[in-house]
């Protein structure tokens, strides 16, 4: 049986680790990982095409960067992609969750007005650039393709100080907590790596996007889940109130007043869009109590 050539692009992050450690072991597939950011390849490559793509692919906003301009920083990133969209089959493109956020129905597609500088992170920003200029060549040269959106993800890690887990670690001790009244998605990045074996494995490309998600759990049983001790307080913030302490935090933080952040973007926007989540399921499934007791774990 020939192998399936794979090229991974994101392979040092940490959807891109998990990616790249589940694959390896798979005997009919051979990894061969690219750096953007050094415009190189990280394995010897003793071939010219692939069979497949996956752009796992993504910026973070860092005090490092020359520009912290999206479209500067997202130069190289895309620039990548687009080299070797013609010499691949098939393409997994990994987005992020918020881009299926919108005003309409209809997942985002290349024509979908998006106002991602009101709405998203830095990576979600980089994301969407992408997405949109990948689905404009994907339609040009013809190309089959899935688009992964994950909710968020989490799970073990080996770099703790991974942003993903960053809401586990600061709960975990906590006596008083905050929180707000809403439901929050989330994924174990392990479920993600699987399922894109499984779509490699059927050869499901139907150029579409999934959004994947393995539980959508009230705030506050999330919690409960994360702590480390049963007993402790919590008081329930509504919508309002929540969105007036992200107005206050954001000046105090403006004028260097406190350095604290009492909640991010990503909850509010959960608490004012309570998007419908459509739930991917398949064999080999992590469940979501095996998630968390794994993260605690590595906390402890």
């Amino acid at each position: 049986m020939i192998k399936k050539s794979i090229l991974l692009m994101g392979s040092t992050g940490f959807i891109g680790k998990n990616i790249y450690e589940c694959l390896v072991k798979n005997p009919n597939f051979k990894i061969y990982r690219y750096s953007s950011r050094k415009n190189k390849f990280i394995d010897n490559v003793d071939i010219k095409k692939f069979d497949i793509l996956i752009f796992a692919s993504g910026i973070h906003k860092q005090s490092n960067y020359a520009n912290n301009d999206i479209f500067l920083d997202s130069k190289k990133n895309i620039r990548s992609l687009l080299t070797f969209i013609d010499d691949v089959d098939k393409i997994i493109f990994i987005s992020s969750f918020k881009t299926s956020f919108n005003r309409t129905e209809d997942l985002i597609d290349e024509k979908t007005k998006y106002n991602f500088y009101h709405y998203d992170s830095y990576y979600g920003k980089s994301k969407i650039l992408a997405e949109k200029i990948f689905l404009h060549f994907c339609n040009i040269k013809k190309k089959k393709f899935v688009i992964l959106s994950p909710t968020h993800v989490i799970g073990p890690e080996k770099e703790h100080n991974s942003i993903n887990n960053s809401e586990i670690r600061k709960i975990y001790k906590k006596f008083l907590i905050f929180y707000p009244d809403c439901l929050i998605s989330l994924t174990d990045v392990r479920n993600i790596s699987t399922f894109i074996e499984l779509v490699i494995s059927s050869n499901s490309y139907d150029n579409k996007k999934i959004i994947l998600n393995d539980i959508s759990i009230k705030y506050i049983d999330y919690i409960k889940k994360i702590k480390k001790n049963k007993f402790f307080l919590s008081l329930k913030i509504n919508k309002k109130i929540l969105h007036l302490i992200f107005l206050l935090q954001s000046i105090l933080l403006k004028f260097k007043i406190v350095r604290y952040e009492f909640v991010n973007k990503s909850q509010i926007e959960y608490v004012r869009l309570n998007p419908k989540i459509k739930t991917t399921f398949y064999e080999k499934k992590i469940h979501f109590d095996q998630t968390i007791r794994d993260v605690k774990d590595q906390i402890k």
